[in-house]
């Protein structure tokens, strides 16, 4: 996923565009999210591709190449090969992303910790708030996480990150019984119940899920009353080169990397989610992404 690009590093603001802030790239050694500005997204250089952007390429099948941009897709057959592939991938390589949107990150899980306090204080003495983590992956959110007052509910249908997720937490000494339990299921079918968690996290999931409207309900359905959603998720670019490329190469991207679409925009799915306040969501460029810098991200409240 990335070499540098002509993205750069500058600081840059967005401007409000109904409920969706249109914004530049970020300045990843900041830890705010873009103040207002009236500049459209510039584009990136597509020429400095290397490793993980190569990976994040695609295949040209015309069942892949079919796939609605709208967030839905064929549903696909694990494969413990290809599991197992993907899981080594995400723990070893994907540190530059990382680092990138780390003051993104810092921002969003500061105010959901914030708000997770509050909830913790209205409860009974012992009692610790419940987040959903949805496709949890290798592990990569976990140091945001409090273990001393939340527990995690992990959603995640490739069983070879467990490992890894096991390993990150003795990284970061944090407990392995008691902090996570572990479930073996998709975004679309969520084995838990309805109004039972105090947030919802959900990082760079919505790309790869074969329905992002069913996701997206599911979501909504097991949140608390003023519960919170966290969301981060790469998105189609609005026009230009950077979109005509994200096109062309989507059905590699589909394959090699686990179902991933560049084509989505999951900001139209989640307007079309009532109950949900939509007016934290950002929009904005990672620097040195390529094809996976256009960004969506929020701290989304259900209504009570």
């Amino acid at each position: 996923m990335g070499a540098p690009s002509a993205w750069g590093s500058r600081k840059t603001r967005h401007v409000k565009l109904g409920h969706v802030h249109r914004t530049c790239a970020i300045d990843y050694h900041d830890t705010k999210l873009p103040a207002e500005r009236d500049q459209r997204p510039v584009s990136g250089s597509l020429v400095d591709m290397t490793r993980r952007q190569v990976v994040h390429l695609s295949c040209g099948c015309l069942l892949c190449a079919a796939q609605s941009p709208d967030g839905f897709s064929p549903v696909r057959t694990r494969n413990s090969t290809m599991d197992r592939m993907f899981a080594n991938a995400m723990a070893q390589g994907m540190q530059e992303y990382e680092n990138a949107i780390r003051p993104v990150k810092q921002k969003l899980f500061r105010e959901l910790n914030d708000h997770l306090t509050r909830v913790v204080a209205t409860k009974a003495l012992g009692n610790e708030v419940s987040v959903a983590e949805i496709g949890i992956g290798a592990g990569p959110n976990l140091e945001y996480y409090d273990p001393n007052t939340t527990r995690i509910e992990a959603i995640e249908p490739n069983d070879f990150m467990k490992a890894f997720v096991e390993q990150k937490l003795v990284d970061l000494g944090f407990p392995l019984d008691g902090f996570i339990t572990w479930s073996n299921a998709v975004a679309e079918d969520l084995p838990l119940e309805t109004e039972s968690q105090d947030a919802v996290v959900c990082t760079i999931v919505l790309c790869s899920v074969a329905d992002v409207d069913k996701a997206l309900s599911e979501f909504y359905r097991i949140l608390k009353p003023g519960g919170m959603l966290l969301l981060i998720e790469h998105t189609v670019a609005d026009e230009g080169l950077l979109r005509g490329a994200q096109m062309l190469l989507n059905p590699l991207q589909n394959f090699l990397a686990d179902g991933c679409n560049l084509t989505r925009n999951p900001g139209t799915n989640l307007s079309r989610i009532e109950g949900l306040s939509k007016d934290g969501l950002l929009s904005f460029s990672v620097p040195g992404m390529g094809l996976l810098s256009p960004h969506i991200a929020g701290l989304l409240h259900k209504k009570e």
